[in-house]
């Protein structure tokens, strides 16, 4: 019979009273179940203050959420995606020749496998995979219509960063003319 109490907070109590009391704590027994999640071993008997390299604390961001593992997360999930309409496409395609239909439940079967396969655990709409073979864009690489001056846009990038490299950096005006010389005179004016 007793209390159930984390380390942490038996710890802070323990501190708390030795550093109330001007005798310290002495004499006092703390027994403790093992239950094989924490180690009670590493506290000693006067501050119940960790002695040392016994008990390690962890500080700082929980592992597996640094924004490197968020874009490698992203990533899976849109190759996931793209394996799923890769394979829905593929079957229907193989069906269409033969005049049959896909069974009834195969995307959703296909979402489940492949998300196990990649490891992903978030959710995949099947209207999303249909909508990509429907409109024959398996791998979209943004939504949206595409720039139209985006060819004038990676040549006005080079130049920028050439003009850098020479020590030459342009001002905000000076791109903007820049762009605007690239493109007169063409069908992106």
């Amino acid at each position: 019979m007793g209390i159930a109490m984390s380390r942490n907070a038996l710890i802070k109590r323990v501190y708390n009273v030795s550093k109330n009391s001007p005798h310290g704590v002495v004499g006092v027994e703390v027994t403790v179940e093992d239950d094989g999640t924490d180690d009670m071993a590493g506290l000693t008997p006067d501050t119940g203050v960790s002695s040392g390299s016994e008990s390690k604390k962890y500080t700082g961001r929980p592992k597996g959420s640094t924004d490197d593992k968020k874009r490698e997360d992203e990533k899976k999930r849109v190759e996931c995606i793209n394996a799923i309409c890769d394979s829905y496409s593929t079957e229907t395609i193989k069906r269409s020749a033969v005049k049959s239909r896909v069974p009834a439940g195969f995307l959703a079967g296909l979402i489940m496998s492949k998300q196990e396969e990649y490891g992903i655990s978030e959710y995949i709409s099947e209207e999303t995979i249909r909508s990509r073979h429907k409109q024959g864009r398996l791998h979209p690489t943004h939504p949206g219509t595409a720039s139209p001056v985006a060819s004038a846009e990676m040549a006005l990038v080079e130049i920028c960063i050439q003009m850098g490299r020479i020590r030459q950096p342009l001002t905000g005006p000076q791109g903007v003319k820049v762009f605007n010389d690239l493109i007169s005179g063409t069908p992106l004016q």
